[in-house]
């Protein structure tokens, strides 16, 4: 009888990009070889040349971003001196946005209160006008009409 035939494992190498027979003599023979090693070695200096560019990027980077912070917060200050005249200003604390929000919110109810009290207070006839009841139902007058 006939054997089945079976696939001998494959190695494939990262820095060659070639598959080579995967026993262990194989592979080692190809990581011994003077090519294997020279493109190895090629391949971890250009890691560390893009590792030394990327580094250096990135310092511009972070350089250029404090140098734009600096910029607008001289800006802001020099802005926001001109447009305050008084000193007091400066020493003003800054409520976070939810603590405005929320005193902004209160303001406007009590001012809303205050006009409706104010308006009662102003307006009584208004308020109680005289009703003429009718065949459709209760009708307030308008001023005008008493």
């Amino acid at each position: 009888m006939t054997e089945y035939w079976v696939s001998q494992a494959r190695h494939w190498c990262e820095y060659c990009r070639i598959y080579i027979a995967g026993n262990k003599s194989s592979i080692a023979f190809h990581e011994n070889g003077k090519k294997h090693k020279e493109i190895v070695e090629l391949s971890l200096r250009d890691m560390r040349m893009r590792g030394r560019e990327r580094r250096i990027e990135q310092s511009d980077l972070q350089k250029e971003m404090d140098k734009i912070e600096r910029n607008a917060l001289k800006d802001y200050m020099h802005h926001d001196v001109a447009k305050e005249a008084r000193p007091a200003a400066k020493a003003e604390v800054r409520l976070p946005v939810s603590e405005e929000m929320q005193r902004a919110v209160a303001l406007q109810q009590a001012s809303e209160a205050a006009a409706a009290e104010a308006a009662l207070h102003d307006a009584p006839a208004a308020v109680f006008a005289k009703r003429k009841v009718g065949s459709k139902g209760i009708r307030v007058k308008k001023e005008s009409d008493l």
